[in-house]
């Protein structure tokens, strides 16, 4: 047991030591990302589970960057200040509202799916928005959410292929 905290103790230790070093050397955008690495970079050396990424934030600026997009046009187009835009990239705010998505995706150049994609990623929840919906529709998303963590991979597969054929057919 003393071993097991002893290596905790020193994983953190040295993770400590590296995030200080590289502290000095990067600016304040890229400080979390660069301490995130080198965690997962000392995790994967001494073992352990890594640390979650901020896949929506980092997708966006990404997506921004390519479009040449400035942060506080696509603010602006998005009826939002600057500052709560750059929280989004960070991963300080949960992503937005699905009509601010669709507006991201026109602007951006990149289709809304990935965009919910990557929002529902980092939620790690999926909304349904059953206000215009008939109370069939209404009780199935229900009964969906109330059996969803009883669901295998197997019964999932065939949701979802029965899903596109719908669509398709």
């Amino acid at each position: 047991m003393k071993s097991v905290r002893n290596e905790k103790f020193y994983k953190f230790k040295i993770l400590l030591i590296f995030s200080q070093i590289e502290i000095k050397y990067i600016n304040r955008r890229k400080r979390v990302a660069k301490i995130i690495l080198l965690a997962n970079l000392l995790i994967s050396i001494f073992g352990g589970t890594k640390m979650s990424t901020n896949v929506f934030g980092s997708f966006l600026r990404e997506n921004r960057e390519r479009a040449k997009v400035r942060l506080n046009e696509l603010a602006k187009v998005l009826e939002i200040s600057s500052v709560y835009l750059s929280d989004i990239e960070l991963g300080r705010r949960n992503p937005p509202s699905d009509e601010k998505l669709a507006l991201i995706s026109e602007k951006l150049q990149i289709t809304f799916e990935d965009l919910k994609e990557k929002s529902i990623q980092y939620r790690k929840k999926a909304e349904f928005d059953v206000s215009d919906s008939s109370s069939e529709k209404s009780q199935l998303a229900l009964k969906m959410a109330r059996v969803w963590k009883d669901i295998s991979e197997e019964d999932a597969v065939k949701i979802s292929k029965f899903l596109v054929d719908m669509k398709e057919g």
